[in-house]
């Protein structure tokens, strides 16, 4: 699964990966690849079955419309469920980050405390 996934991945040198940003690499089998080889399998499965559910949770997801429709084109870099599998996981990364910036402070008073 892995040879016939890498073999599918736009390599970090190549441009006009659907994100705008630089590829996934996948140069050691991890956790992040092993999650990405699993949801490439679930979004191509409801590529076939069920593509009005995939968009809605691209959609609740936030992934912008732009990136989702570049990741389906037949010209783009990768095939579309690599594509938009490497999408959903740039925006969790991306949700992580800014959540983590905008942690509000432990309150440490004990007047505060439930």
């Amino acid at each position: 699964m892995e040879n016939k996934l890498s073999q599918h991945l736009p390599t970090p040198d190549e441009e006009g990966s659907p994100d705008g940003l630089t590829a996934i690499q996948l140069d050691s089998f991890g956790e992040e690849a092993e999650l990405l080889a699993w949801l490439c399998e679930k979004i191509a499965y409801l590529m076939e079955y069920n593509m009005e559910l995939l968009l809605s949770s691209l959609y609740r997801l936030d992934i912008d419309e732009a990136k989702i429709n570049a990741a389906l084109q037949p010209d783009a870099p990768a095939i579309a469920s690599v594509g938009l599998a490497q999408l959903v996981m740039k925006r969790q990364q991306q949700r992580i980050l800014t959540r983590n910036k905008y942690k509000p402070p432990v309150i440490d008073d004990p007047e505060w405390s439930l």
